[in-house]
C-alpha cells in the first residue's frame, strides 16, 4: 500500500520554498507515495509545474474563501457575506493590534480563521506544513496524520513570528525540518526543549532540470546593447529590493550603463515602482512581475544579484550556480552556507557596496563564471533523504488511506527519537 502524504502551503506563486516542492514533488517515487497539495490560494506560477500525480485539494470552502475571495462567490449569499466579515474585521483587527507582519497574521488565525475552518475529513500516514505560520497552525489544528511534520525557509529569529505563539504548535509536530545549519541554530536558540526534533535538510534543485528549462525558453525584455543586472524574489522587504532601487541611483550617480531586471510579485509592487520613480531610476529598474520560466532570464544575466537582509538557503543562488552565473549578494546571516569566495562576491548591505561590486562584477565576473562551470552543482541526489523523511511507517492505528473519511483531530504521535541535526 502506497504512503498517504498531504504538504499544505499558502500558494504555489514564485518562492524559494514553492520551488524547492515543486522540485520535491518533481523527483517524488509515486510507485510510494499518493500525494496530496493543499493551498490556501490554489494559484501561482508553479501550478503548471505539477507532476499529474499529485491531487490538489480544492474542496475547502472556508480555507479557500478566507484566503482567496474570488473563490467564495459560489456559495451562498449568507456563508459568503460571513467569510467576507470575518476577513475584513480579521486583517483589520490583527493589524491594529498586532501590525501587518507575521504577529499580525498569527492573532488573526487565533482570534478569527481558526474558528472558522472546519477539520480536513481525510487521513494521513505523513502531513507537511511546507512553511511556517499558517500551514503550520493549519497541520496542527486541523489535519489528521500518524506524522505530522514542519519545514523552516528561513532563520526564524527574522520572520518577525512570536515564539511564545508557536511553542504549542510545534510541540505537537513530530519533526520539524530546516534547511541549513544557521537556520537550525536559530530555531534552536528559541525552542531549546524541542531541539531533538530537529533535523536540516537541504532544499532541491535539479542541475537537468535548470538547464533545461534555461534553454527552453528566452527573456525578451533584456537589452542585449547594455549589462543585464538579474534579481528573482518576492517584491517584500526581506529581499531588499528597495536597496535595488537606491543602488542603481548611485550607479547612474556615477554614469554606469546598465539594466536591472527583477522578476516577483508580491505586497510592495507598487510601492517599489513608485520608488523606482521617485529616485530616478524607472527607466532601468524594471518589475517584470512573475515568469512561468524564470531559468532564461537567469541564463541572460551579466550578473545575478540578490540584495537580501536575510534568507533560509536561497534556491536563486543555487540556480545560478548551476548556470554558471556571475553573483553579487549581501553579506546576509547564511549567505556564507551556500556562496564561497570562488563562487561569488558578498557586500554589505548597503546601496554604495551593492554598487562597488557590481561593477566589480561586471569587470571580473568571467572569473567566477569559469570556476562555476567546473563544479557538479545541484543535488537531486538528495531526494532519498527527504523520502526516508516522508516515508516512515505509519504510527498507531490512525488510518492508513489519503483519502479515507475520518472524525476530528485527536493529537499526534510521539515524537520521531531520530530527529538529529545533520552534520
Amino acid at each position: 500500500m502506497k504512503q498517504t502524504l498531504l504538504f499544505i502551503l499558502p500558494n504555489l506563486q514564485g518562492g524559494g520554498a514553492e520551488r524547492s516542492l515543486v522540485n520535491l514533488l518533481q523527483l517524488m517515487d509515486y510507485e510510494r507515495f499518493a500525494v496530496d497539495l493543499l493551498l490556501f490560494q490554489p494559484s501561482g506560477m508553479f501550478l503548471t509545474q505539477l507532476p499529474p500525480q499529485v491531487r490538489l485539494c480544492t474542496d475547502q470552502q472556508a480555507l479557500q474563501a478566507l484566503y482567496h475571495p474570488a473563490r467564495a462567490r459560489g456559495l451562498p449569499l449568507p456563508r459568503r457575506l460571513g467569510y467576507s466579515a470575518a476577513r475584513l474585521l480579521g486583517t483589520g483587527a490583527s493589524r491594529l493590534l498586532r501590525g501587518r507582519g507575521a504577529r499580525g497574521k498569527q492573532f488573526r488565525w487565533q482570534a478569527f480563521y481558526s474558528r472558522l475552518i472546519p477539520p480536513l475529513p481525510l487521513r494521513y500516514d505523513v502531513a507537511v506544513a511546507y512553511l511556517q505560520g499558517e500551514p503550520l497552525y493549519y497541520l496542527t489544528e486541523k489535519v489528521q496524520a500518524a506524522r505530522k511534520v514542519a519545514w523552516l525557509h528561513n532563520e526564524y529569529p527574522k520572520t518577525g513570528l512570536d515564539a511564545g505563539f508557536d511553542l504549542p504548535h510545534y510541540r505537537r509536530v513530530d519533526q520539524v525540518v530546516t534547511i541549513t545549519q544557521a537556520c537550525a541554530q536559530g530555531w534552536r536558540a528559541q525552542f531549546p526543549a524541542l531541539q531533538d526534533k530537529l533535523c536540516v535538510l537541504p532544499n532541491l534543485t535539479s542541475a537537468d532540470t535548470v538547464r533545461r528549462m534555461a534553454d527552453a525558453g528566452t527573456a525578451p525584455e533584456l537589452d542585449s546593447a547594455q549589462p543585464n543586472l538579474v534579481s528573482i524574489g518576492r517584491l517584500h522587504p526581506q529581499k531588499g529590493f528597495d536597496l535595488a532601487i537606491e543602488t542603481a541611483r548611485v550607479l547612474r550617480a556615477r554614469g554606469v550603463a546598465f539594466q536591472w531586471y527583477i522578476l516577483g510579485t508580491g505586497t510592495l509592487h507598487k510601492a517599489l515602482r513608485e520608488h523606482a520613480r521617485r529616485a530616478g531610476v524607472a527607466c532601468c529598474v524594471h518589475f517584470l512581475g512573475s515568469r512561468r520560466n524564470p531559468y532564461p532570464y537567469l541564463k541572460a544575466a551579466d550578473v545575478v544579484v540578490q540584495p537580501s537582509r536575510f534568507e533560509g538557503r536561497s534556491i536563486v543562488l543555487d540556480e545560478a550556480k548551476i548556470l554558471a552565473k556571475p553573483i553579487l549578494a549581501t553579506a546576509y546571516a547564511t549567505v556564507g552556507d551556500q556562496l564561497t569566495a570562488q563562487e561569488g562576491l558578498t557586500v554589505p548591505m548597503t546601496p554604495e557596496a551593492l554598487a562597488d561590486g557590481i561593477l566589480h562584477m561586471l569587470a571580473h565576473g568571467q572569473a567566477y563564471a569559469a570556476y562555476l562551470r567546473t563544479q557538479p552543482y545541484g543535488n537531486a541526489g538528495a531526494v532519498a533523504a527527504h523520502l526516508a523523511l516522508l516515508g516512515a511507517p505509519p504510527k498507531a492505528a490512525v488510518g492508513r488511506h489519503s483519502r479515507e473519511q475520518g472524525s476530528a483531530p485527536e493529537g499526534n504521535a510521539p515524537p520521531s527519537p531520530d530527529g538529529q541535526v545533520t552534520p
